[in-house]
This record gives structure tokens, sequence and C-alpha cells, in this order.
């Protein structure tokens, strides 16, 4: 009778350890995790056209909301009172360090913490006479024909000499993707936003 009752007593200890131990693993399996998730988010390399947004925690900034910052095509943002700073191919944790170094280096501030965070997600558009026009991820170095590649290449009726390239800031540039097939040099660079139109070839 109690080897009965010692029996029945180790199986349900048996049954509480399985659970803790389900508990343990399931603790260990998510901090991996969630540790990968911030690495991520931590590796991310900001690009031309990207939007940041910059917060100055200092005394002269409190109560000032952040100020957003498109990327320039040659990379740099500009900031108050130090000017341009270069921005892209660097990660958001690099660039704050960069931003706190520049203002403390030419003393506009003896302290200073300083955060910034990307603000959109990247996609580029290629609309008109191709196979697929939409929106797509925007996943870096691309040119103009990959871009349109990307959304299926040309149909039968493009115009693919004169394809137009619509930047963020509105300016229109042309692409002859004929002559740029040949020479990659002219082949033009796409940055998020960037919309792209084929235009139909009439016969």
């Amino acid at each position: 009778m109690v080897c009965h009752l010692f029996y029945r007593q180790l199986c349900r200890l048996g049954v509480y350890g399985a659970w803790l131990f389900l508990g343990l693993a399931c603790l260990a399996l998510s901090s991996p995790a969630a540790e990968a998730t911030n690495v991520a988010a931590s590796s991310q390399i900001l690009q031309v056209g990207d939007v940041v947004k910059i917060s100055l925690e200092h005394p002269e900034w409190r109560g000032k909301p952040p100020f957003e910052q498109r990327i320039k095509e040659d990379g740099t943002i500009t900031l108050p009172y130090i000017n341009s700073i270069q921005a892209a191919r660097k990660s958001p944790s690099q660039l704050e360090k960069d931003i706190r170094n520049a203002y403390l280096e030419q003393k506009y501030y003896k302290h200073l913490s300083v955060i910034v965070m990307s603000t959109e997600n990247r996609f580029f558009f290629v609309y008109g006479i191709v196979k697929m026009p939409g929106r797509y991820p925007y996943v870096g170095d691309l040119t103009v024909t990959r871009a349109i590649a990307t959304a299926g290449g040309f149909t039968e009726f493009s115009k693919k000499d004169n394809v137009t390239v619509t930047r963020q800031d509105g300016t229109i540039e042309r692409v002859d993707c004929e002559k740029a097939e040949k020479n990659p040099g002219l082949d033009l660079p796409v940055y998020p936003g960037d919309t792209i139109i084929v235009q139909r070839r009439w016969l």
C-alpha cells in the first residue's frame, strides 16, 4: 500500500516536473528569438531616400518634437548647427553615434543623447507597359533595368528608349533602357520611393 502511494506521488511529481521542463524550454527558446529580432533591427542599413526621425535629448530640445530628414542623393542629411552629415550606408545606431560625436566635437553641447529611427518601409513602383506593374520591396543596389526585370520585364509594346523615373522630391529623369542594357553606365540607380513608368510604343 505504501509503495503504491509512493509510486503515485512520484508520478505526480513527474508530471509537474515535465510541465516545469516545458516551461523552461519555452523560455529558453523565446530569448534567442527575441535577440535575433533585435539583431535584425539593429543591422538595418540606411539608404538614399530613407526618411529618418531624429530626437536630440538635451534641455534645449526639451518639449520639441523629433524632426524628420530624408537622406539625399549624396547620402547626407542636414542637421541644426552642424549642417550635413553622412547617413547612407550606416545603421541607425551608427548614425546616432556620429551625430552625437559631431555635436560634441564642435562643442555645441557637453552632454547629448541621440535617437534615430527609420520611419517607413522601403518600396519602389513600376507602372505602365510592363508584365507585372505594381509596388515592390526595395532591397538595395537596384537600377532601372533591374527594377523593370523585377516587374516581369518589358512587353512587346513597351517603349524601352524613354523610361521615366520620378524621385521622391519630384525630380524626373529619363533612361534609354535599350542603350543601358548595352552600357550599364547609363543605367540609373533606383532609390526607395522612386516611381518608374514605361510608356506604350506606338507602331
